[in-house]
């Protein structure tokens, strides 16, 4: 089965620190302090609000500044990796993208596309059908759940602003999933 850890070093690089970018989603739930900044190491001001009584801590703005690690792997562990039940996905890489998507768009979101993907009914909740058929999938199933990932973010209005980082983002992740895959002999 995936291991949550595995895919963090990834997602840490790829998210840096504070953002108050203008044109990010997140900019209409700014931290209530006057400063901006809505989202600190991926993590958008309200998961981190949203999250905070279920998950133990204090929703403040200075906890939210310091981001410290404990904060930010329950988050990452409660609200995204077990929304998708990646530690019951039997391929790394997939459940590693599946995520990662959850973690940009939204658990529901990645779920439904998934969902698609391996031709289950569509209802945004990661059921025991929509389980096996990612597990019958297995790590097959990297390239189709990357590219309908890729063709979502893509097709967002932001795209225009994100769209060549988010590209960037998501070909490193699907080399990285695909390092799991058996060499193929020529």
């Amino acid at each position: 089965m995936a291991n949550w850890r595995n895919i963090i070093p990834f997602i840490r690089k790829a998210e840096g620190g504070l953002s108050k970018h203008s044109k990010d989603s997140a900019a209409k739930n700014p931290v209530p302090d006057g400063s901006g900044y809505h989202t600190n190491k991926g993590i958008t001001w309200g998961t981190f609000t949203g999250l905070a009584a279920r998950l133990g801590y204090t929703p403040t703005p200075a906890l939210f500044y310091q981001m410290p690690d404990w904060v930010w792997e329950k988050i990452w562990k409660a609200g995204f990796w077990d929304a998708v039940k990646g530690d019951r996905i039997t391929s790394q890489g997939v459940a590693d993208i599946l995520a990662d998507f959850a973690w940009g768009a939204g658990p529901g979101r990645a779920i439904r596309v998934v969902q698609k993907v391996v031709g289950v009914p569509v209802d945004g909740r990661l059921g025991p059908q929509t389980l096996a058929a990612i597990n019958r999938r297995g790590s097959g199933l990297i390239e189709p759940l990357a590219a309908a990932k890729k063709a979502f973010y893509l097709s967002l209005q932001s795209a225009a602003t994100f769209g060549a980082g988010w590209s960037k983002r998501l070909d490193e992740l699907e080399a990285i999933a695909k390092k799991e895959l058996p060499a193929v002999a020529a």
